[in-house]
């Protein structure tokens, strides 16, 4: 299948990405300061592309969280629109040393157009602190490699996780980094529970949005144009996932991302 191929020619050009950063200049004994709530594996949970604007499904997706051989966990997450465009995302999570949380060792995200072509690799490693963004096929552009400046808040791919101190109200808004390719930066981010739906006694969800934090002006001025993610949690099990909204990778249709079993339209129903 084409998905499958495209999948593997991402794990073909992984080690080329971790010998380039390999040679460049990083912080000696830097890691990522995040702190992730520790989670079980819980194998893979299928689920369904949507178009957001018919709510019809337009290809399959998955979520995975699975145990590494040295006992880490690789969080996986694959979306696909049927002959279109696709992405897949991952990054290896690890016990902080007392064991009290997870962080991320790294993060990946490749994506792919319509025509089957890269868009490019988004890659973030936070032992040599440094992040890459490689350019899509057929394009000249040279790879262009940042260093990450300390602390190192960076929650592309874990960012739901980043979410839970909010479901238990431990926190009401919670701050972390998003390292986008567009621009090639670093850029603060923060998010906050936006509403509580009572569609159903089965699937009463909480909505978390996230945004870009570009300061008091230009943040309201840029939200038009910004890239939209949100996330569902059902309210029963507020850390079992349910879906979310995100781009399929930098200039990709946005999307819905809804685990199966669950009515998409029950994301958006009333208050």
């Amino acid at each position: 299948m084409v998905r499958l191929q495209l999948r593997r020619r991402s794990r073909l050009r992984r080690p080329w990405l971790a010998l380039l950063l390999a040679t460049l200049p990083g912080l000696a004994g830097a890691d990522s300061s995040l702190e992730l709530p520790l989670q079980p594996a819980f194998g893979a949970l299928p689920a369904g592309t949507y178009d957001e604007e018919t709510m019809l499904r337009i290809g399959d997706a998955q979520v995975s969280l699975t145990r590494l051989p040295n006992d880490n966990l690789l969080l996986t997450a694959t979306s696909a629109i049927r002959g279109a465009d696709a992405i897949v995302v991952m990054s290896e999570l690890e016990r902080y040393e007392d064991g009290r949380a997870l962080r991320p060792v790294w993060q990946e995200s490749h994506s792919w157009d319509s025509e089957g072509r890269s868009r490019g690799i988004m890659w973030v490693d936070h032992r040599a602190a440094r992040a890459l963004c490689t350019a899509g096929e057929g394009e000249d552009d040279p790879a262009v490699e940042i260093a990450i400046p300390q602390p190192d808040l960076i929650a592309n791919v874990p960012m739901h996780l980043v979410f839970l101190p909010l479901l238990s109200g431990e926190k009401k808004e919670v701050s972390f980094q998003f390292f986008t390719c567009r621009g090639h930066r670093i850029v603060s981010a923060k998010a906050r529970i936006a509403r509580r739906t009572q569609s159903s006694d089965e699937h009463a969800l909480i909505e978390v949005r996230s945004e870009l934090d570009l300061g008091p002006v230009l943040t309201p001025l840029a939200r038009a144009l910004l890239p939209r993610f949100s996330f569902w949690f059902d309210m029963g099990d507020p850390e079992r996932w349910i879906g979310h909204r995100m781009p399929l990778g930098t200039g990709g249709p946005q999307v819905l991302i809804v685990r199966t079993g669950v009515p998409v339209r029950e994301l958006t129903a009333p208050q």
